[in-house]
Order: structure tokens, then C-alpha cells, then sequence
């Protein structure tokens, strides 16, 4: 397993001739065969491919998230690393593999675009009746990067006390931009669930 691995790496470091969504097609299918670890191989498998598509400056961001089609396509996906091992039917796997980043980018487009259509209409509520303001906006922006907040949170980064910053969840949830999470009586939180509605969308079977 350890002279696998390490002509695993080599050929991460040297194979710099196949084009970088090839590269990774092979390495994850190289690397589920090795299995080195006990349990979690699926996932480093997964976080692989990420990884090269960001040291190849493909990604910015881990936008690609390839784990729900694999499960999605859970016998296909077996059966195509299997075809590699028993026949070397690697044609078969890139071929499946770039079917699932062509979805995959698809789908990702797709929810960028939800995302920012719903944005805009929240944006809309929170400059009229009794949200309109300056605060309404900032914690609507800071939505998109903490969609789960309490008012201590929403108070430290808005610079606003901790009544106000009450007040304001207290009128999103009143407006369902935001909901409760049940359980705490102190220190509530609030959930900004028609993000993570969106979020979770296609991410279980």
C-alpha cells in the first residue's frame, strides 16, 4: 500500500500532459483503488479533486461538489471503478466522471442564479415598511455569509445593541426571512432558511 502510494504522488506531481479535469478523473479512480485508510476514503477521494482543480487555478472556490451525483448514480459509479480495475476500462470512467462535472456545473449555475433572484426580492422587502433601513440591508448581507445568527452576532457585527439587533431577527422572522431554531431560550438562533433551502436543494436523496 505504501509503494501504491507513493507512485500515487509521483504521478500527482509529474503527469502534467493530460488536461486537468482528465488528471483528476484518474486520480480519484487511482485512489479509491488504493483505499488506503480504514474508513473516509470516499471523501478524501472527493476532496481530491478539489483540491487539483485549485492548485491548477480552475477553482477559486469549492463550487464543485461532485459527492451528490456519485451517490446519485451510486451502482454506475461503482461499477465504472470496477470496469477500471478488472478490464482497464478507463474510457468509460472519464467519460462518466466529465458527464458528472458537466451536471454537476449545471446545477451549480442553476442555484447561483435561484440564489441571486431571491436575493434581490429579499433585498426589496428589506427596504420597505417597518424593515426599511440601514440595518435591514447590512443584516440581509450578512445573511449570504452567516445564515445562522443570534442578536449577540447580529449586535457585534452590525454595531448595533443587543435590543436592536433583537428587534431586527424578531421582523425578519415576522417577514419568514428568518426561523427560529428550536431549543434555546437564550442566545436564540435564527436560521435564514430560504438560503439554506436553496443550499441543501439536490444535496440528499
Amino acid at each position: 500500500m505504501k509503494n501504491a502510494l507513493h507512485e500515487f504522488e509521483k504521478c500527482l506531481c509529474e503527469n502534467k500532459k493530460d488536461p486537468p479535469l482528465i488528471r483528476c478523473a484518474l486520480a480519484h479512480a487511482q485512489f479509491e483503488t488504493v483505499h488506503p485508510f480504514l474508513d473516509g476514503n470516499g471523501r478524501i477521494g472527493r476532496l481530491l479533486i478539489t483540491f487539483m482543480l485549485g492548485v491548477e487555478n480552475i477553482l477559486a472556490r469549492p463550487l464543485l461538489y461532485l459527492s451528490y451525483y456519485f451517490k446519485r448514480n451510486q451502482n454506475e459509479y461503482y461499477d465504472m471503478l470496477t470496469a477500471t480495475r478488472e478490464r482497464g476500462d478507463w474510457e468509460g470512467w472519464v467519460r462518466f466522471f466529465l458527464n458528472g462535472v458537466i451536471q454537476t456545473a449545471e446545477q451549480a449555475v442553476e442555484t447561483a442564479r435561484t440564489i441571486l433572484d431571491m436575493r434581490e426580492a429579499h433585498r426589496k422587502i428589506a427596504s420597505s415598511g417597518k424593515l426599511k433601513g440601514k440595518n435591514s440591508n447590512s443584516l440581509l448581507g450578512l445573511l449570504f455569509e452567516s445564515p445562522i445568527v443570534t442578536a449577540n452576532h447580529v449586535s457585534g457585527v452590525l454595531g448595533v445593541s443587543y435590543p436592536t439587533a433583537m428587534t431586527l431577527c424578531k421582523e425578519f422572522e415576522k417577514e419568514n426571512l428568518l426561523v427560529r431554531r428550536p431549543g434555546l431560550r437564550r442566545n436564540i438562533r435564527f436560521a435564514y432558511e430560504p438560503y439554506l433551502a436553496i443550499l441543501r436543494e439536490g444535496t440528499e436523496l
